[in-house]
């Protein structure tokens, strides 16, 4: 096996315990993930002397957990290599910030302009439910969606544009940019619709990693559209 998947509870033995016993087996190089929805903060200490290497709260997202992964591979280390020499031309892409704080907003778009990324603003969810509706199909690749907005916040408007009566509504990648990051929110964000969650202060390097892989995924298919 490439890696070791726990969930928190185990019949037969403490899940720590079992980490443990397979570190010592298997050497400082193979990657233990703990899947809870314990609090990781309460956990930490006693997870990483007991050898487990990354933690990936409930419930899951599927990005978040390949991205785990990925971090703790030695292929995943050379596409995070390849990801920074790969920042190629995203000037094509279409992003949407929605975000009501104007140093937030400002913060966030410096990062994505580092990226090579030039994203249109919304203040609040009901102006990018606007901007979603006015704009073409397919025309945005992307939305960061802040959650804890006035007039309509981030889960509200990823609804209503999920129920949209056009193709792009249920494709259009969405990902949740909050401070609170416990396993209620992560739900919460799920059940609305939002692919990923990006907790806030936003990291550059999360950052990266969700630019790299949704919109070179998007200029791929771009180009097979193209060619065909």
């Amino acid at each position: 096996p490439c890696a070791l998947f726990l969930g928190q509870e185990l019949e037969d033995m403490p899940v720590l315990n079992l980490a443990s016993h397979v570190r010592q087996s298997a050497g400082p190089d193979f990657p233990i993930l703990l899947i809870s929805e314990a609090d990781w903060a309460q956990l930490e200490y006693r997870a990483t002397r007991a050898g487990v290497n990354a933690f990936v709260p409930c419930p899951l997202f599927k990005s978040r957990l390949l991205d785990t992964l990925a971090k703790l591979t030695e292929s995943g280390r050379e596409h995070e290599d390849d990801s920074v020499a790969d920042i190629a031309d995203y000037s094509r892409r279409h992003v949407l910030l929605v975000e009501d704080n104007e140093l937030n907003q400002e913060i966030a778009l410096e990062m994505l302009s580092c990226n090579g990324v030039h994203a249109e603003v919304a203040d609040n969810g009901a102006m990018a439910l606007e901007k979603f509706q006015a704009s073409p199909e397919g025309y945005y690749d992307l939305i960061f969606m802040d959650v804890q907005m006035p007039v309509m916040n981030g889960y509200e408007a990823t609804m209503h544009i999920r129920t949209l009566p056009r193709a792009d509504a249920e494709k259009v990648w969405i990902v949740a940019m909050t401070a609170n990051a416990f396993v209620e929110d992560i739900r919460t964000a799920r059940e609305a619709g939002m692919n990923e969650h990006l907790a806030k202060p936003v990291s550059m390097e999360r950052l990266q990693e969700i630019l790299h892989r949704q919109l070179k995924e998007t200029d791929e298919n771009h180009s097979m559209e193209e060619k065909g």
